[in-house]
Parts: structure tokens; C-alpha cells; sequence
């Protein structure tokens, strides 16, 4: 049974409003994306004591950690550190598509993609030809994180987004446009933050339709969408860890500067003494005013003294409950503690740093299959939303009836030791691993990057041949390195 348009007047009004029912989600994305850029200090509200005023907020130490960062960039630095190898099993399609991952350094972007969907659940893709060149620029990926766009699902597919919102600043307004399959609706604030009858943003113009046939936006979640569109990820539990360790910090620094800073306390002076506050200098101490004693008649008075008004702190205590507490999330996010605290007392092996490593490497080939899916659906909707926009019927047919095949690299620790050199060796000489892969592997290079290698290698070694034979000799000497045609071959026996 087919289904009936969407109606979009429910999330044209959502707009006007500026999409009240989602703020909420967008604010704490927003609020994690803070603390990753080293920024999260300017959500006071969450450091302010009970009854400090902003002015005493601002005027006691802060100390930021970078927890956060710290733990997404660990956590997500193997995924695309190198990228896939990409092919397109359709011609048509694959000619395309290898444009417009050069074109847009899909590495990198999907580099990004991981780590904005660690952070806060889900990024977006928007597949753009706009005023495209089909020739030198047919298709511009634009990442949105999870702050800046909103979705609303199919209620029989919450999966299935049916429409789409984006939201940026344009010229000390802020934007939001509205998709579907069909149009697209754009809607700005004022300057001013007027509102007006509960209207916040106001519609530019009439809808705008779109040729791309579908809603252009392809999507990264954290983790495959089987019972929701927004899954959920590790993102904030670790932005509720930087703010407790943010606030411990504070704390901590603040209490060494005021300890470190004792007040000075007089007692038994006369009220016109004056201190002389200067290092190493003798003071004599006055006595105190004379005091009518209990006869009646005037008594010396007591020698003054002087103290500080000081209190010791327990620094080494604070500090190691709150490496404690650092520890317990850090272990809740699987993020090692050697990657975190880069604890290393000596060279160590090959393999001592791949068990180190395990955990991460492991993370990375797990993420590596649900990127085939992402990846997959990126490069779909990418063929089927140029071929409608620009009229190439070849594209769309690609779209339904290719797939995407990708070679990820091994993962690998990227620090080069002998016993790891070796490893790819007789993997290479044994058939597990191939030349390009042993490259790839070896100096962190995607496929086309090893190709290339090999053949600026195979070009270097023949010019050397004919400038500096004797130096191709010593070579060949040398034990194997990636990069070199030589075999362990025995020496035939006479």
C-alpha cells in the first residue's frame, strides 16, 4: 500500500518555534561539542557553588582537563588511520564516486564523521550538487554534527528519517532548512531575537523543490540503527566525567593558592600599632594596651602575638582519588590507561606495544564492519542523488544495482620495530598479506598510495642501478625492507 505524502506543516511550525521539542538534545550536543574544543568552561552553571555570585565564579583558578578529547581522539585515532581502499562493483557508478572521494578527502571527512559521532551519537552527510560542476565538482559532502541537525522518523520506520533539519549561523541569524523527498524550506531569526505569537524563526520564501529524489543527507551513528534513529554512545558519560574532574581540579588548585597565600593574624596589640611587613627584618613585638585588673588599678598588658591563619590540605590525597576517579572512566570507556597516560618506561617490543594496543586495534576492526554499512548507504545515495540532479539515468540504475567493496589495511601500532618488520615479511613471503598490503601496513598508506610507492621504488632501484651499481650491491646485502624485490633465496649447491 503506498504511503500518503508527509505532511509538513507539524515541523514547519516546529521551526517557527525553533524546534522547542528537540532543544534539549541539541543544547547537550552543543554542551559536548563545547568541552571537545577546550571551551567547556563557559557553561558555568555547572562549576557555580551554591550562592557564588558569576563575578566570584570568575575570579577563583580554573582547571580545565581535556578529559574529553583526550578519551574520543584515543578511542577513535585507528578507525581511519589509513583509510579503505574503495571500488564500486558498477563502471558507470565507480567513475563517479572515485571523484568524489577525491574531491572531498572522504578519509579525512569520515575521520571527522567518528569522532562527532563518538561524541554526541550521530553525525550527517548532506550530499550537495548545488551549482555543481558535473565535470570538476559534481557532488560537496557536508558533515553536520549532532548540534546542528534534527531528524523526525517514520513512525512505522523509526529508522527511516521523513524529514530533515539543519541549523547554522548566517549573518547573526540563525538558519534552519528544512528537507524532504521533495523540497526544501529555509527559515531565519531575526537579529533582533524578536519574538512574536511564540515565532522564533520566520520562512524565507516559499518551498524550494529539489531534484534529488530523496532526503540528500546520509547518516553515521555510533552504532548500527536497529531499534532507533539516535543511538546512543560513549560521548556522555564522558563529558559528565570532565565536568566532576574539571570541578575537582578547580577545587584542588584553588585551595593550594589560598594555603599557599596564608591571612596574618595580630593579637594583644594596641590599637595604633603598625606592623612592618617586610622579609627578614627583626620585629620587637609591643605589649598590649595597660587593663584595669581585678583591683581596680591598671595591669601591663600581655605580649602580643603573631600567627597565620593556616590550615594544611591534603594535596596528595585529592590529587590520587581524582586520578582514581579519571582511571574508573577511562577503564568504563575502554580506553586503555597506557594509551592515556603514555607510560613508557623504555623501548618496548613489537609486541609488547600490539597487547598494549590490543583494545584499540580490536575497537577499530569492530568499527571498520559497521562502516561498511555507512559507507555503503553514503555511496547509494550519493549515485541516485546525482543521477536525478543531473539527469544521468546510468547513475540511478548504479545506485540499486552495484555494491561497495572496501580494503581496509591491518590495523597496526604505528611505531616501527624490527620484530613488527619481520612479522610483515613472512606474512608477505607466506601469501596471508600482499606487497601493497605489507606498504600499506608498513607506512600507514591507503591502496592507491601503495601502488604508487611501489612504483616510485621500482623506478629509484633502476636508476641507482645505472649511477651506483656498487650501491645496489651493498643493498642487497642488507635484510629485506618493504619496498625491496629481493627474496631468501638458497644459493643453488654445486
Amino acid at each position: 500500500m503506498p504511503k500518503s505524502p508527509v505532511n509538513l506543516a507539524r515541523y514547519i511550525e516546529e521551526c517557527e518555534a525553533g524546534l522547542p521539542n528537540a532543544k534539549a538534545d541539541l543544547d547537550a550536543a552543543m554542551k559536548r561539542q563545547a568541552f571537545f574544543d577546550y571551551d567547556g568552561f563557559r557553561y558555568e552553571s555547572d562549576f557555580k557553588r551554591d550562592a557564588e555570585s558569576s563575578f566570584d565564579y570568575q575570579g577563583r583558578p580554573h582547571r580545565p582537563s581535556g578529559f574529553l578529547r583526550e578519551c574520543i581522539e584515543i578511542l577513535t585515532e585507528d578507525v581511519y588511520a589509513p583509510g579503505p581502499s574503495r571500488e564500486w562493483e558498477e563502471k558507470a557508478g565507480d567513475d563517479l564516486l572515485q571523484q568524489v572521494y577525491r574531491d572531498n578527502h572522504i578519509d579525512s571527512m569520515m575521520a571527522e564523521a567518528e569522532r562527532l559521532c563518538t561524541l554526541n551519537d550521530i553525525a550527517a552527510i548532506q550530499i550537495d550538487a548545488g551549482d555543481g560542476d558535473y565535470a570538476k565538482k559534481p557532488i560537496t559532502y557536508r558533515l553536520w554534527g549532532r548540534e546542528q541537525f534534527h531528524a523526525w522518523t517514520d513512525p512505522d520506520d523509526v529508522t527511516k528519517p521523513i524529514a530533515v533539519v539543519t541549523v547554522d549561523k548566517f549573518d547573526l541569524q540563525t538558519r534552519y532548512r528544512l528537507w524532504n523527498e521533495e523540497v526544501v524550506i529555509t527559515f531565519l531569526t531575526k537579529k533582533s531575537n524578536e519574538m512574536k505569537g511564540g515565532r522564533v524563526a520566520y520562512q524565507v520564501g516559499p518551498p524550494d523543490p529539489h531534484d534529488y529524489g530523496v532526503i540528500p543527507f546520509s547518516y553515521v551513528p555510533y552504532t548500527l540503527q536497529i531499534r532507533d534513529f539516535f543511538v546512543s554512545s560513549i560521548g556522555e558519560l564522558l563529558g559528565k566525567a570532565e565536568i566532576r574532574i574539571d570541578d575537582r581540579l578547580c577545587l584542588l588548585d584553588e585551595s593550594i593558592a589560598k594555603h599557599l597565600n596564608p591571612i596574618p593574624v595580630a593579637e594583644g596589640v594596641p590599637d595604633a600599632w603598625k606592623p612592618i611587613l617586610e622579609p627578614n627584618r627583626f620585629m620587637r613585638m609591643p605589649l598590649a594596651a595597660p587593663r584595669i585588673g581585678a583591683t581596680g588599678g591598671y595591669e601591663p598588658g600581655e605580649r602580643a602575638r603573631l600567627y597565620f591563619l593556616e590550615r594544611r590540605i591534603d594535596v596528595t590525597g585529592a590529587w590520587e582519588d581524582c586520578t582514581n576517579y579519571m582511571n574508573q572512566a577511562l577503564t568504563a570507556a575502554r580506553v586503555p590507561l597506557s594509551a592515556a597516560r603514555m607510560e613508557q618506561t623504555g623501548v618496548a617490543s613489537g609486541i609488547s606495544l600490539l597487547v598494549e594496543h590490543a583494545p584499540l586495534l580490536k575497537r577499530a576492526r569492530k568499527r571498520q564492519a559497521a562502516y561498511k554499512v555507512h559507507e555503503t548507504a553514503l555511496a547509494k545515495k550519493t549515485l541516485l542523488c546525482a543521477g536525478n540532479h543531473y539527469g544521468k539515468s546510468a547513475l540511478v540504475t548504479s545506485s540499486t544495482a552495484g555494491d561497495l567493496l572496501l580494503g581496509w589495511p591491518q590495523a597496526s601500532v604505528p611505531i616501527q620495530t624490527p620484530d613488527q618488520l619481520e612479522m610483515v615479511q613472512a606474512e608477505i613471503r607466506g601469501g596471508f598479506k600482499s606487497y601493497f598490503q605489507g606498504l600499506m601496513q608498513w607506512y600507514g598508506l591507503g591502496h592507491d598510495e601503495a601502488v604508487e610507492m611501489a612504483k616510485s621504488i621500482e623506478a629509484d632501484n633502476a636508476e641507482l642501478a645505472k649511477i651506483a651499481p656498487s650501491l645496489v650491491e651493498v643493498s642487497e646485502n642488507e635484510p629485506e625492507l618493504p619496498g625491496q624485490q629481493g627474496q631468501d633465496e638458497e644459493e643453488p649447491t654445486e
